[in-house]
């Protein structure tokens, strides 16, 4: 920059500091010899732009101004006057759409480095614009000064014939421009000279003047100087006489700086550009991700609450079975406290559920009438034990609410067991109190604070904010000493809110706490507890459903057979006759062939699952009104409704509750016929007592005492499963951890359903091992254990008689009838020989064996009454004789 020159700078700015900074860094950067002038208003802007300026920067967002306005009165005014943006806030997008409508250049307030160089470029290129309209006044003015303004030109002039393009002179700018003596260029032509890199864009240019006639035309060129060297011109051209003769005046400026920065700016442009689009395919990407984790994060708990519910409904309902036929105290303590430990850890899966469920928004109240003086009862019952374990007393007052209110029930409990359960956990001496009273009444409900007060070790102030957070406790050490999972107080906060209150506590270090929540109530006026107790008197046990329904046919479609056998049984105390599908396919298939007179139906399960299962039966004949129930682990709200949706009548959570089931099972059954009798199990074998890592007993127990039937079964056990292990091997090499992981899961499960308890708990090792995804190497020590305890179960049972007795406890008179009835049937043509033949399939296996029943099996499944009679009548012949 030229010293002795003044530049004038008008700067549209309404922060002073801003403008101060601006100034600053262009004085540190040359420009000390500058005249500098701020404004914050369009007034202001308006009186400046009367003057003449060098040049004009302005901020983007200024209080009352709007750039693109400030824009618009520059050009008006001063249409040449160079205007450079300088924002903090302007968008990418943005920028460069106003670099495309004038603005010449943008810098931002976080990068001020670029602006000593915008203004030089900007000043330059002013200066350029000036000089170029300069010459050209100076050419019109006066043809009797043109040579002297032609020889003294900065700019490099040239003349020549408009066309021959003959030059006729040249200016010294022109020479030194392009590197010629004057003797080299005047006579000849510019494609002679090869000073086109493309000489197209001489007959362009000599086109464009053709077309516009004498004013003035412009091109911009790739040139070569006499050295070789290439660069960029800007041509400027107009037809005009000189000496009464027409010829070309042409005006060249190097432009190729300026080419090289803005082919610069393109890149920026460009690159901005690219990164807005980078930016959104991002944004979209992060949208469908976190869509996708929202879905994996649903389908996880709903897997997680099946695969975890699926055993607590074998340990509930094993234990429940069992301790209807235990009388020794020992043992039904023992069971007593196997259910207590199931419940806990149901009630532990049930926080984790409810939590999300609550997050989710997707928990729904059930808003029934009950009485808080019961409410007070039951709550106290279930911590009597603990009470009484520590000698703390317990008192409760729900004497300020009315007798009957409406609210849910459930959820109710559920907080103030939180609350209770904490209390009791840390409260060494003195006691607890319950109580409740109304804060607000409406003619609708009731604003209701319950309280839960301890003599406990308190909690210290600081720690108190924290607490009714998820996986939060008072300290680290909490959870080590007194156990939980931190969710019991964050799930009754969020529920209190559920029900249009909130919840708190208040606590002294030492001395105890007093933990709260408020919910609404709805007001039921005028009832009693006694009338509410006969409006709900609908206890059901399992005689109910004997009286009623003694008889009736079930099918079970269940996958699991643990669960397979405690729904069976629960059934069979019912006095109901079961049939087993293992799948939905399955189950389509028996309803096809038989009659039934309810189904109970999984949800989850192999090669058809329990919806598309229940499509399909719906589209049979006379399937229509077929009472089918959804008895599942998935145990979300919505997973009811798709059950709903999919055509089933009702749903029965996992674990089963069996008064929950009895009461569902006489809302749907119909009235049905005799009562069965339940089948005998066996006592194990010695020989099979002795298998190493086998409870025989359990297995005997899934097949009814049947000892024969269970050999088979683990004959082809074995032979299906000998190369699991190599399967799992092979899996993992070729990437698919999934796969690996199933085939060790149905070897866990299947041997765990035949008592093969050893290999089960290895098989589980490998399907854990598979899931922290260990490396194989790291896993092949747990696949080589499963293979040994195959190994030594195969060589155990290759030494066992391929006959063993079986001391199967019979009525003959019963076996007798059974088999009369089968024969009857099928001479019928019944498809009941069917059903008859599943639901009493143990004990015609122990009477017949298998390889006979199969053959009446395989007849029966093909319709083939006859040839199964057949073989039934030579059988019964046979015992006779």
């Amino acid at each position: 920059m030229d010293e002795n020159n003044l530049v004038r700078i008008l700067v549209v700015e309404d922060e002073p500091a801003d403008f101060l900074l601006t100034e600053r860094q262009l004085r540190r950067h040359g420009f000390d010899q500058i005249d500098i002038r701020r404004v914050a208003s369009y007034v202001e802007l308006n009186a400046a732009l009367a003057q003449n300026w060098d040049l004009l920067l302005s901020d983007y967002s200024l209080p009352g101004m709007d750039f693109r306005t400030i824009l618009r009165s520059v050009r008006d005014c001063c249409p040449d006057l160079p205007v450079i943006l300088i924002s903090g806030s302007v968008g990418e997008e943005e920028a460069v759409e106003l670099l495309k409508t004038g603005l010449s250049d943008f810098v931002l307030k976080g990068n001020l480095a670029r602006l000593a160089p915008a203004v030089q470029r900007a000043l330059k290129e002013m200066a350029e614009l000036k000089a170029r309209k300069e010459a050209e006044r100076a050419l019109k003015d006066s043809e009797k000064r043109f040579f002297t303004v032609f020889r003294a030109s900065p700019l490099a002039i040239v003349i020549s014939d408009p066309v021959s393009g003959r030059i006729h002179d040249v200016n010294e700018a022109f020479l030194k421009l392009l590197g010629y003596e004057r003797d080299e260029v005047v006579g000849r032509t510019s494609v002679e000279l090869g000073m086109w890199a493309d000489s197209a864009q001489r007959t362009e240019l000599i086109e464009i003047l053709r077309q516009q006639g004498p004013e003035r035309s412009s091109v911009e060129a790739n040139f070569r100087r006499k050295n070789g060297e290439s660069g960029y011109l800007s041509i400027s051209a107009a037809m005009i006489e000189l000496d009464g003769a027409p010829v070309m005046l042409s005006t060249l400026a190097d432009v190729t700086a300026r080419k090289r920065d803005e082919a610069e700016l393109a890149d920026y442009r460009l690159h901005l550009e690219q990164l807005v689009a980078s930016r959104t395919r991002e944004m979209q990407v992060a949208r469908d991700e976190a869509e996708a984790a929202n879905q994996a994060k649903s389908a996880f708990l709903a897997n997680m609450s099946h695969e975890i519910r699926t055993p607590m409904n074998a340990i509930l309902g094993l234990t429940h079975l069992l301790s209807r036929r235990i009388d020794s105290p020992d043992e039904l303590d023992k069971l007593g406290k196997i259910n207590e430990a199931a419940n806990h850890l149901l009630n532990v899966i049930n926080d984790i559920l409810d939590l999300s469920k609550i997050e989710a928004g997707k928990l729904q109240l059930d808003i029934r009438d009950f009485a808080p003086s019961s409410l007070f009862d039951q709550v106290h019952s279930l911590i009597r034990a603990n009470l009484q374990a520590k000698g703390l007393r317990f008192e409760s007052d729900s004497d300020g609410l009315p007798p009957v209110v409406a609210g849910d029930l459930t959820r109710f409990r559920q907080a103030l067991l939180n609350y209770l359960g904490n209390a009791v956990k840390f409260t060494e001496h003195g006691g607890i109190a319950l109580r409740a009273h109304v804060l607000e009444t409406t003619a609708t409900d009731l604003l209701v604070r319950f309280d839960v007060t301890d003599t406990g070790i308190g909690i210290a102030p600081d720690k108190l904010p924290h607490l009714f957070q998820a996986f939060e406790q008072a300290d680290n050490s909490t959870t080590r000493k007194y156990g939980g999972t931190g969710l019991g107080l964050a799930i009754t906060r969020r529920l209190a809110r559920l029900m249009g209150g909130d919840a708190g506590a208040e606590s002294t270090s030492g001395q105890g706490s007093t933990f709260w929540f408020t919910a609404r109530l709805g007001r039921r006026d005028g009832m009693t507890p006694q009338q509410l107790t006969e409006r709900l008197a609908t206890e059901v046990s399992e005689e109910q459903v004997i009286q009623e329904h003694a008889g009736a046919w079930v099918l079970l479609v269940e996958d699991n057979p643990i669960n397979q056998e405690v729904a069976v049984a629960l059934l069979h105390e019912g006095g109901l006759q079961v049939d087993v599908a293992d799948d939905g396919a399955q189950a389509v298939a028996k309803v096809t062939a038989n009659k039934y007179d309810l189904i109970l139906m999984d949800m989850q399960m192999p090669v058809m699952d329990g919806l598309d299962a229940t499509r399909a039966i719906r589209k049979l004949p006379g399937c229509a009104d077929l009472p089918i129930l959804a008895m599942t682990a998935n145990a979300f709200g919505e997973d009811r409704q798709r059950c709903l949706d999919a055509g089933m009548n009702d749903y029965v959570a996992k674990p089963v509750e069996p008064e929950l089931l009895f009461a569902t099972l006489l809302r749907w059954l119909p009235a049905a016929g005799v009562k069965r009798k339940p089948v005998e199990v066996v006592a194990v074998p010695e020989v099979l007592s002795t298998l190493p890592g086998v409870d025989a007993a359990f297995g005997l127990r899934n097949l009814r005492g049947n000892v024969q039937a269970y050999l088979d079964l683990l004959g082809r056990f074995m032979q299906y499963h000998v190369a699991d292990m190599d399967a799992v091997r092979r899996l993992l090499a070729a990437g698919d951890v999934q796969s690996a992981r199933r085939v060790a899961h149905n070897l866990k499960g299947t041997a765990g359903t035949l008592g093969l308890n050893g290999l089960a708990t290895v098989a589980a090792e490998v399907e854990q091992g598979v899931l922290a995804g260990m490396a194989q190497v790291d896993l092949e020590p747990r696949l080589k254990a499963v293979q040994d305890t195959y190994d030594v179960l195969q060589t155990a049972l290759a030494n066992i008689p391929k006959s063993v007795e079986i001391s199967l406890p019979m009525d003959h008179g019963d076996i007798n009838a059974l088999t009369q009835k089968l024969a009857r049937l099928l001479a019928e043509g019944d498809v009941q020989a069917g059903v008859l033949m599943r639901a009493q399939r143990p004990l015609l296996l122990a009477e017949m064996g298998p390889m006979l029943l199969g053959q009446i099996e395989r007849q029966i499944e093909l319709f083939d009454y006859e040839a199964g009679l057949v073989l039934l009548e030579a059988w019964q012949s046979t015992r006779k004789g």
